[in-house]
């Protein structure tokens, strides 16, 4: 019986049903992801929780959280986290005028402080000292490839 299976024309259509299902589920999965990270982008300055976002996307938060770790290759949080901090360093690059406190209300981070522990752990320098990287030359007639100022000899 099970060797008849094999060999009829059901298998083909067995093994197709499985494919296209699948292909199915990658479409409606990758469509979930793209609900929640336009979620997130939209409302970027808001307190989030995982069910939230889950539940934008149209699903648990356990399968969500899993989905999008696996689609994305971080979780929801992580993307969130990186996505604020990329829109605060261009505030910090466009306006010298705006405050780091105001970069960091205005991106959704609670406190100055917060913001500054993340953007120090995931760049390994302060929103300040980013900000100063570039400015560090412009005043000095010469610089050398360390960055410091040459004065040329008189």
């Amino acid at each position: 019986m099970i060797s008849q299976f094999w060999k009829s024309s059901d298998l083909h259509y067995f093994v197709n049903c499985r494919v296209v299902k699948k292909a199915h589920q990658s479409q409606f999965h990758r469509s979930q992801i793209g609900r929640a990270q336009r979620y997130i982008r939209l409302h970027l300055t808001e307190r989030m929780s995982l069910s939230w976002i889950a539940r934008e996307a149209g699903s648990s938060s356990y399968h969500f959280a899993r989905l999008f770790q696996a689609y994305v290759g971080e979780t929801p949080f992580e993307f969130l986290r990186r996505i604020r901090l990329v829109t605060a360093l261009r505030m910090l690059q466009e306006d010298a005028d705006v405050s780091v406190t105001e970069v960091a209300l205005s991106v959704g981070y609670e406190t100055s402080a917060s913001f500054n522990k993340s953007f120090r752990k995931t760049l390994d320098l302060t929103p300040s000292d980013f900000r100063n990287l570039g400015k560090e030359g412009q005043d000095c007639p010469a610089s050398v490839g360390n960055g410091k100022c040459v004065h040329p000899v008189r």
